[in-house]
């Protein structure tokens, strides 16, 4: 049995633009038995309950049916949106995301954090706090784990492997934290079979780490979300990673890794990538220089991210430049 993963989605609010996307069919294109991904919006919650005070991610219900064109089987909201209308949206996205793809095919919420892929073969969508996530009180509230400790046990069951759908991270940054490194050998000691992320927006790489591999982002699947006004994206943001295991019925293993991009219509391509693991050559680099440099070049890159957004906006025409915009990401460096 072979099992892909897919990063970020959030759909477009105009239920028109998805429903005319060309996407294929990950089934036939990956050769892949199921597809598993991160829904990181609210259906419907600007009309079911009051934004918070962040960027909040709505889409129509309309939306989701197109999903199951695309191929995804089973969906984790253990991301930092899914709390973003409060508790009655949150109860309505779970609802709606179970009529779509079954009730015991949505999890990383509270209510049920894990979900079995296949005969003694689980997946945990879980939402770590450096995300900033909307913590909603009961049932309906995101899956959150303030560390990594003791996470794999509670949620194993029955001798089950356990795959850890983790969101963590810094967004738009595609090297790898150290603390992340650390975090995710704690889940491979704890027992976990394999650890795959998202968040950060970008594609960032992965590692083996024993009989184990982690892979630290796997960036945008299908994410729309572009300000009023706007028609343009920045490229690094409509691309993603996709990583296929297999499944023998005892052990997970990474088999491969491919490349997805799309447009701003949500046209969807997809291609086999030739390295092993996602990522461009910096953050491939980032991960085999030695520890002292990895902590400079990664708090480098956080400390600039906003930088190189800012120009990278005017140079592509996503932002008009002005003297307030020039000011503004010259202060990032700050």
């Amino acid at each position: 049995m072979r099992i892909a993963f897919v990063g970020d989605i959030c759909l477009h609010a105009d239920p028109g633009v998805w429903a005319t996307a060309r996407v294929p069919d990950l089934h036939a294109v990956l050769g892949v038995d199921l597809v598993v991904g991160n829904f990181e919006a609210v259906v419907d919650g600007v009309s079911l309950g009051k934004a918070a005070d962040k960027i909040c991610l709505s889409v129509p219900e309309q939306s989701l049916e197109k999903l199951r064109d695309v191929g995804i089987d089973v969906v984790s909201v253990a991301n930092n949106h899914f709390g973003d209308y409060g508790t009655t949206a949150a109860k309505h996205t779970i609802e709606a995301l179970q009529n779509v793809f079954g009730r015991d095919r949505v999890f990383g919420w509270q209510g049920q954090p894990a979900a079995m892929l296949a005969h003694g073969l689980q997946v945990v969508g879980v939402c770590f706090p450096e995300t900033n996530p909307v913590v909603l009180e009961g049932p309906w509230g995101v899956n959150l784990a303030v560390g990594a400790e003791g996470l794999v046990a509670e949620n194993r069951r029955d001798g089950s492997e356990l795959v850890v759908f983790a969101h963590w991270g810094e967004e738009h940054v595609a090297c790898t934290a150290p603390e992340l490194r650390a975090r995710a050998r704690t889940l491979l000691d704890e027992g976990a079979a394999q650890v795959v992320a998202t968040h950060s927006h970008v594609v960032g790489t992965g590692e083996d780490v024993g009989r184990a591999s982690v892979i630290y982002s796997l960036g945008n699947f299908l994410f729309r979300v572009i300000p009023e006004g706007n028609t343009k994206m920045l490229p690094w943001n409509c691309r993603g990673a996709i990583a296929v295991y297999d499944w023998d019925g005892e052990h997970l293993r990474f088999e491969e890794s491919w490349r997805n991009e799309f447009d701003e219509r949500l046209n969807l391509s997809v291609r086999r990538t030739r390295q092993r693991f996602p990522g461009g050559p910096a953050s491939w680099l980032h991960l085999r220089m030695p520890e002292c440099f990895q902590g400079a070049m990664f708090g480098s890159a956080v400390k600039t991210r906003w930088f190189r957004r800012g120009i990278a906006k005017i140079a592509t025409g996503i932002e008009k430049p002005s003297v307030g915009k020039l000011r503004t990401v010259a202060r990032r460096l700050i």
